[in-house]
């Protein structure tokens, strides 16, 4: 399990542009099922379902994953 709390705010008015506080579960389908796509993505040239399952083991690998998610969420300029 990984979580993050993240606020973009704007120093002089202290205005919050963008936040998140969001929970990823390697235990749910979904985020596991997500996860093994994003390893097979960017940390392997064959992907192989055996290995992609490696990235929930591996908490540097998920918390790159889970952190891709989140910062895919933040607004265009």
């Amino acid at each position: 399990m990984m979580g993050w709390s993240l606020k973009l705010v704007e120093s002089a008015e202290g205005r919050i542009w963008w936040a998140v506080d969001e929970v990823f579960d390697g235990g749910d389908q979904m985020v596991a099922n997500g996860a093994r796509r994003y390893y097979q993505e960017h940390f392997q040239t064959a992907p192989s379902l055996a290995d992609s399952r490696s990235i929930l083991g591996s908490p540097q690998r998920f918390a790159h994953y889970t952190l891709g998610e989140i910062l895919a969420t933040l607004p265009a300029r």
